[in-house]
Protein backbone atom coordinates (compact mmCIF):
# COMPACT_ATOMS: atom_id res chain seq x y z
CA UNK A 1 0.00 0.00 0.00
CA UNK A 2 1.06 3.59 -0.60
CA UNK A 3 1.00 6.56 1.75
CA UNK A 4 -1.24 9.50 0.89
CA UNK A 5 1.84 11.37 -0.39
CA UNK A 6 2.86 8.46 -2.63
CA UNK A 7 -0.70 8.06 -3.98
CA UNK A 8 -0.79 11.77 -4.87
CA UNK A 9 2.58 11.50 -6.64
CA UNK A 10 1.49 8.43 -8.57
CA UNK A 11 -1.70 10.10 -9.82
CA UNK A 12 0.39 12.10 -12.25
CA UNK A 13 0.41 15.79 -13.14
CA UNK A 14 -0.90 18.21 -10.55
CA UNK A 15 -2.94 21.33 -11.25
CA UNK A 16 -1.06 24.09 -12.98
CA UNK A 17 -1.88 27.79 -13.07
CA UNK A 18 -1.24 29.95 -16.10
CA UNK A 19 1.65 31.68 -14.31
CA UNK A 20 3.25 28.58 -12.83
CA UNK A 21 6.68 27.49 -14.02
CA UNK A 22 6.42 24.16 -12.21
CA UNK A 23 5.61 20.96 -14.02
CA UNK A 24 5.22 17.66 -12.22
CA UNK A 25 5.70 14.47 -14.18
CA UNK A 26 4.30 11.07 -13.26
CA UNK A 27 7.06 8.89 -11.85
CA UNK A 28 7.11 5.47 -13.49
CA UNK A 29 9.74 4.22 -11.02
CA UNK A 30 7.16 3.29 -8.41
CA UNK A 31 8.33 1.64 -5.22
CA UNK A 32 7.53 -2.04 -4.73
CA UNK A 33 6.20 -1.47 -1.22
CA UNK A 34 5.56 1.46 1.06
CA UNK A 35 8.92 0.72 2.75
CA UNK A 36 10.94 0.64 -0.48
CA UNK A 37 12.35 4.07 -1.34
CA UNK A 38 11.82 5.32 -4.88
CA UNK A 39 15.06 5.42 -6.88
CA UNK A 40 15.84 8.80 -8.38
CA UNK A 41 18.65 11.23 -9.08
CA UNK A 42 18.24 14.92 -8.19
CA UNK A 43 20.11 17.74 -9.91
CA UNK A 44 19.74 21.12 -8.18
CA UNK A 45 21.34 24.19 -9.76
CA UNK A 46 21.61 27.55 -7.95
CA UNK A 47 22.28 30.58 -10.18
CA UNK A 48 23.65 34.01 -9.31
CA UNK A 49 22.81 36.38 -12.14
CA UNK A 50 24.88 39.29 -13.41
CA UNK A 51 23.90 42.32 -11.29
CA UNK A 52 24.58 44.64 -14.25
CA UNK A 53 21.76 42.93 -16.20
CA UNK A 54 18.39 43.71 -14.57
CA UNK A 55 16.51 41.20 -16.75
CA UNK A 56 18.96 38.34 -16.23
CA UNK A 57 16.82 36.37 -13.74
CA UNK A 58 13.75 36.55 -15.98
CA UNK A 59 15.86 35.54 -19.00
CA UNK A 60 17.22 32.56 -17.08
CA UNK A 61 13.74 31.34 -16.07
CA UNK A 62 12.39 31.83 -19.61
CA UNK A 63 15.43 30.10 -21.10
CA UNK A 64 15.05 27.14 -18.76
CA UNK A 65 11.44 26.74 -19.79
CA UNK A 66 12.32 27.05 -23.47
CA UNK A 67 15.42 24.84 -23.63
CA UNK A 68 15.34 22.43 -20.68
CA UNK A 69 11.76 21.62 -19.73
CA UNK A 70 11.10 19.07 -22.47
CA UNK A 71 14.42 17.23 -22.56
CA UNK A 72 13.69 13.48 -22.48
CA UNK A 73 14.17 11.62 -19.22
CA UNK A 74 12.97 14.28 -16.79
CA UNK A 75 10.61 13.11 -14.05
CA UNK A 76 10.31 16.57 -12.48
CA UNK A 77 11.17 20.09 -13.70
CA UNK A 78 10.97 23.24 -11.62
CA UNK A 79 12.70 26.56 -12.24
CA UNK A 80 11.97 29.77 -10.39
CA UNK A 81 13.22 32.88 -8.66
CA UNK A 82 14.50 32.85 -5.10
CA UNK A 83 11.67 32.85 -2.57
CA UNK A 84 12.11 35.49 0.12
CA UNK A 85 12.15 34.21 3.68
CA UNK A 86 12.15 35.72 7.15
CA UNK A 87 14.31 32.79 8.36
CA UNK A 88 18.02 33.66 8.64
CA UNK A 89 19.01 30.07 7.83
CA UNK A 90 17.59 30.40 4.27
CA UNK A 91 20.17 31.54 1.70
CA UNK A 92 18.83 34.57 -0.15
CA UNK A 93 21.95 35.55 -2.05
CA UNK A 94 21.05 33.79 -5.33
CA UNK A 95 18.42 34.82 -7.89
CA UNK A 96 17.22 31.61 -9.65
CA UNK A 97 17.15 27.90 -8.85
CA UNK A 98 16.55 24.85 -11.03
CA UNK A 99 15.41 21.51 -9.59
CA UNK A 100 15.44 18.48 -11.88
CA UNK A 101 14.71 14.85 -11.01
CA UNK A 102 15.75 11.92 -13.18
CA UNK A 103 15.12 8.20 -12.74
CA UNK A 104 18.89 7.57 -12.39
CA UNK A 105 22.37 9.08 -12.84
CA UNK A 106 22.71 7.64 -16.35
CA UNK A 107 19.68 9.64 -17.52
CA UNK A 108 21.08 12.79 -15.90
CA UNK A 109 24.42 12.19 -17.66
CA UNK A 110 22.56 11.95 -20.99
CA UNK A 111 20.74 15.21 -20.16
CA UNK A 112 24.11 16.96 -19.69
CA UNK A 113 25.08 16.13 -23.29
CA UNK A 114 21.68 16.86 -24.83
CA UNK A 115 21.88 19.58 -27.55
CA UNK A 116 19.13 21.66 -25.88
CA UNK A 117 21.04 21.67 -22.57
CA UNK A 118 24.23 22.69 -24.34
CA UNK A 119 22.33 25.44 -26.17
CA UNK A 120 20.90 26.69 -22.83
CA UNK A 121 24.42 26.87 -21.38
CA UNK A 122 25.73 28.92 -24.32
CA UNK A 123 22.73 31.16 -25.05
CA UNK A 124 21.21 31.69 -21.61
CA UNK A 125 23.50 30.67 -18.75
CA UNK A 126 26.82 32.14 -19.88
CA UNK A 127 25.45 35.59 -20.88
CA UNK A 128 23.41 36.02 -17.68
CA UNK A 129 25.22 34.36 -14.77
CA UNK A 130 28.30 35.16 -12.69
CA UNK A 131 28.20 32.10 -10.42
CA UNK A 132 26.57 28.68 -10.22
CA UNK A 133 26.53 25.97 -7.55
CA UNK A 134 25.23 22.48 -8.32
CA UNK A 135 24.03 19.82 -5.90
CA UNK A 136 23.55 16.29 -7.22
CA UNK A 137 22.24 13.52 -4.99
CA UNK A 138 20.63 10.09 -5.14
Amino acid sequence: TYSAFQRAALRGPTRRSATSSTTHFKNDNRPGTANTPRRMFSHVVIFWTDPTKPGAADALVAGGLEYLKNIPGLLHFHIGRMAKSHRPVVDQSYQVALNLVFPDKKTQDEYQDHPRHLEFVEKVFKPNCVKVVIYDFE
